[in-house]
């Protein structure tokens, strides 16, 4: 059990909620979700934690260990299943393959529910917990709803889930094993947003939906710390998401932002990061080919779950992600997907779902284009595995 001042130590720095479009500060107390300007808030903290992620190494093993770096100020209020330490792996074969042997992935998995969503929903529903809320709901391509319904379980909440026609239906069971309401509207998931807010539950509730509260990018933001500790400074060139929502890499960037308050300088400017997407539906790679600063909606989406997007809520913050590290957007084709998947089973062992399998055929586009050199460490983040849409 931790001592008194250890537990104090791990105590959240949060100090409010930053509006990254209009600068407008929110209190820890004033239950804001959303800007009044109608941006996303980011939470704001104390920088006086400590100094370099390598000091949480003693700590238990888990995403609560980067307490100071996460919103919830109640310990009592924290959900957990045993997310976040998932593996960093070197995969030099499948690397060698793609043009760049010094490829790791960071396997998100092996988190609860399969996927790196368990981390964000932790903490919104943490959140939610800490304040009161008895039911949560959210729109769903698959993943976030199984992860939903887990954690809202876990903490005692109800849980509704909009799932679009067509979504995998291990993860519409998943949802419905875990006791959430489940039902299935539209064509993708915005969508399935537009008839949750038509038809939302009855009583106070919360949207957990991606971007439309501020925990989500936070406890994804862990994902980064943890290759972060587990790298030298300098040691990292580029960061490799999957991008539907973007919270990854808003919270990639966040978290290099937040590191370098710190003090920890060898992390200035970089890594680069890069959001891959499908060719069916790339808002964003659109808006950064033309230069602009905010995607356009996309018609008739289509690809990978989780890459069908069409409109992407933080589509001003991730374009701002990749400029600021000098990174880019790419779309992948499905037959790229296709063979990414199965060299990735082949070369390395691994089990990538379709959104991951982009993310690494990206590598090879992406040297290619000379975006990677050769001898860059790069490191693609898996954000699920295939079996949940086998």
């Amino acid at each position: 059990m931790a001592s008194p001042a250890e537990a104090t130590s791990r105590a959240s720095r949060l100090v409010g909620y930053l509006c990254p479009a209009c600068d407008a500060l929110h209190g820890t107390d004033s239950g804001a979700l959303l800007c009044t300007c109608g941006s996303p808030l980011f939470a704001r903290y104390r920088l006086d934690a400590p100094s370099d992620t390598r000091q949480i190494a003693p700590r238990p093993r888990g995403m609560w260990r980067w307490a100071e770096w996460l919103p919830v100020r109640d310990a009592a209020a924290r959900v957990s299943l045993g997310e976040g330490d998932t593996p960093l792996l070197p995969v030099p074969r499948l690397g060698e393959a793609l043009g760049v042997p010094r490829l790791l992935v960071k396997d998100e998995g092996r988190n609860p529910t399969g996927t790196f969503k368990a981390r964000g929903l932790a903490v919104a529903v943490s959140l939610a917990k800490e304040a009161g809320v008895r039911t949560i709901a959210l729109p769903s391509a698959g993943n976030a709803g199984g992860a939903a319904s887990a954690y809202a379980a876990a903490a005692g909440l109800a849980c509704r889930v909009v799932f679009p026609e067509g979504t995998p239906r291990a993860c519409v069971e998943e949802a419905r094993a875990h006791g959430a309401e489940v039902r299935m509207a539209g064509r993708h998931i915005g969508e399935a947003a537009a008839a949750l807010r038509a038809d939302p539950p009855p009583g106070p509730w919360r949207d957990v939906s991606t971007f439309r509260e501020p925990g989500r990018v936070e406890g994804k933001k862990t994902i980064a710390l943890e290759i972060f500790e587990a790298l030298r400074d300098g040691e990292l060139q580029a960061l490799v998401f999957p991008t539907g929502g973007g919270t990854g890499i808003v919270a990639a960037r966040r978290a290099i932002e937040e590191q370098e308050g710190l003090g920890r300088r060898g992390l200035a400017g970089r890594p680069k990061l890069f959001a891959v997407q499908g060719t069916g539906c790339a808002p964003v790679v659109q808006a950064w080919e033309a230069g602009r600063d905010r995607p356009e909606p996309w018609p008739d989406p289509t690809g990978p779950p989780g890459l069908r997007v069409p409109d992407p809520l933080a589509g001003p913050l991730i374009l701002r992600a990749i400029r600021e590290t000098g990174g880019a957007a790419v779309a992948i084709r499905p037959e790229e997907v296709a063979k990414a998947q199965s060299d990735a089973a082949r070369l390395a062992g691994l089990s990538p779902g379709l959104e991951s399998a982009a993310a690494l055929a990206a590598v090879a586009v992406l040297r290619r284009r000379a975006l990677l050199a050769e001898g860059d460490p790069v490191v693609v983040v898996l954000t699920g595995d295939r079996l949940k849409d086998p």
